[in-house]
């Protein structure tokens, strides 16, 4: 379970495989919206968590447990990749 952002990252990651997207641009482009919007509020929850002033970015080792979000990204965007070709 994803505390920091909320929900369950499996239900974000793995509800729908990238393949079955198949061309659909406009799906593409939401499924990576959805996934960057995701990061962001992740990175937004551990700045405002850190209760220096000087504000620190999540490290890697904050972000370890989210590769498989990345991971998904990655996926989405070489896709996205394949169908701009295929135009």
């Amino acid at each position: 379970v994803d505390r920091v952002a909320g929900g369950n990252l499996i239900s974000i990651y793995a509800s729908r495989s990238v393949e079955s997207f198949g061309d659909d641009w406009e799906a593409l482009q939401i499924e990576k919206g959805s996934i960057k919007r995701r990061l962001r509020a992740f990175d937004a929850c551990v700045v405002a968590g850190n209760n220096s002033s000087n504000k620190q970015e999540p490290t890697k080792e904050d972000k370890k447990h989210l590769r498989p979000l990345y991971l998904r990204l990655a996926k989405v965007k070489r896709q996205m990749r394949v169908a701009e070709t295929s135009r």
